[in-house]
Order: C-alpha cells, then sequence, then structure tokens
C-alpha cells in the first residue's frame, strides 16, 4: 500500500513538474519566485573548499548557461537531456559548445575539457518535458575530448539500488550561487518509481543535471540525477532522472 501512495504522489508530482533550466539570465522568469526549487527552507550550504566532491562540476553550454554535471568515468560527465537542448530552438547544442569545469569555484577549477559527443537519452525530446514521466528520460551523458586521470580526480560510481526512505547529498550550481558549489546533506527520497526519483531536496536554475548521492563509508555514489521540480499539493518536490547502469555505456537501460 505505500508502494501504491508514494507512486501516486510521484504522478501527481510528475503532471506538474517544471524543468530546472540551465541558467540563462533572459530565459529564467522574473519576479518575487526567485528560488523556485527550494522545499520549505533553504538548507543548502556553500561547500567547503577541501577537495571533496571535485567530480561535480559546471557544464557551461556556450549561447544558452549552465546547468550542473558529475564525472563518472575518466572521459563521461552524467547530467540532464534538457540542459543540452537550446531552451529557443529546441535544437542540441554543438558538443564542442560544451565544456565540463570540474571543481568549479569563482573562475578556478580542477580541471577543464571540451565535449566531443553529446547523447542524451533516446527517448527525451524537450517537448516531452512537463508531461508525466519525462524525468525519467531526462538524462544525458557527455563525452569528454580526453579523460581526466584518476589521479586529479575520482569518478563517481554508480548506485545500483535506492531503497525507499534514503538519504540523499546534492552539489549544484544555480542561478543564485553560480560561482561557488552548494551542497544540501541528508534530503530524503521519499519515492522511486519507474525511473523517477521524488526527494524533499532543494534545487534551483542551474542545479539541473546536479547529482543526487548516496553517501556510506566507502563515499558517494550517484543515485539520479536533478531534472527539475514539481509540487505536490503544497509541497515543492525535486525530481530526478534514477541513474542507470548503461550510463556508461549510453544505452540508458
Amino acid at each position: 500500500m505505500i508502494n501504491g501512495v508514494l507512486y501516486g504522489l510521484i504522478a501527481l508530482a510528475v503532471l506538474i513538474a517544471a524543468p530546472a533550466w540551465a541558467e540563462d539570465t533572459k530565459a529564467v522568469p522574473k519576479g518575487k519566485d526567485l528560488l523556485p526549487g527550494i522545499v520549505g527552507a533553504d538548507d543548502r550550504a556553500i561547500l567547503a573548499d577541501d577537495g571533496s566532491y571535485r567530480a561535480v562540476g559546471r557544464l557551461n553550454i556556450a549561447g544558452q548557461g549552465f546547468c550542473t554535471a558529475t564525472l563518472i568515468a575518466p572521459d563521461l560527465v552524467a547530467t540532464a537531456a534538457h540542459c543540452l537542448f537550446f531552451s529557443r530552438t529546441g535544437r542540441l547544442a554543438p558538443a564542442d559548445r560544451v565544456h565540463f569545469l570540474a571543481g568549479y569555484r569563482k573562475g578556478g577549477f580542477v580541471a577543464h575539457r571540451r565535449a566531443v559527443e553529446l547523447t542524451p537519452h533516446p527517448d527525451f525530446t524537450p517537448a516531452l518535458q512537463k508531461k508525466p514521466g519525462a524525468a525519467a528520460v531526462d538524462l544525458a551523458v557527455v563525452r569528454l575530448e580526453t579523460p581526466i586521470p584518476v589521479e586529479e580526480i575520482q569518478p563517481i560510481p554508480l548506485l545500483r539500488t535506492l531503497p525507499q526512505g534514503s538519504r540523499l547529498t546534492t552539489v549544484s550550481y544555480a542561478r543564485d550561487r553560480a560561482e561557488l558549489p552548494s551542497i544540501e546533506r541528508d534530503c530524503a527520497a521519499i519515492g522511486n518509481r519507474d525511473g523517477v526519483v521524488l526527494a524533499t531536496c532543494d534545487v534551483n536554475f542551474g542545479g539541473s543535471g546536479g547529482p543526487m548521492f548516496v553517501v556510506s563509508g566507502s563515499g558517494p555514489r550517484l543515485a539520479a540525477v536533478v531534472s527539475g521540480t514539481g509540487r505536490m499539493d503544497a509541497l515543492r518536490v525535486s525530481l530526478g532522472a534514477r541513474a542507470r547502469p548503461g550510463l556508461l555505456t549510453g544505452k540508458f537501460r
């Protein structure tokens, strides 16, 4: 019965979901609601400059803005599929206009690579984004021009199973914190079905593509990629695309 209730909550949230778009000051709505993906109080904090989570970086898309991405192999990063499409035309960005800046902080970074190949989920199209279940396919991998040596940055392994109630950690760049990464520890995965993770994590524009980690004694593992936000009655929720083993091969399943 609990699973049935959770599925209903996921369906409701997805029906009224919205992407946490790449940060683009010309496309982002103005007005009172400047933090549209914050769930209750803002639980994000600036990530300390201590070398942790260097596999997370800013994904800059020339002419579009930026998202967040995570290194999952020396030459692969995971992000949200909608980040790679121009919001005004719906066309996939050219790979050479996409740059991954690992560990980006105020203009500095641990590693910088240009993309050579963009592979969104084959079922994703920009027109899907506000339809039920769209978050499940809002997933992409970006192949980098050259691998980042593991001595510099250890890629984040994928989490194979995500039990209900798992505690999550998110790291992201966003409209209100574009130059420094934010971290939120101990938000909750309150639903996980059909490839969509429903969570209480705070996200904002630019946070799309950011990781939802499960952290244990062995370190972080990637559970999902932030797709956008939605509402569950009066509660704002964040939506994640479940990270599948196929991410490492570009098959997504």
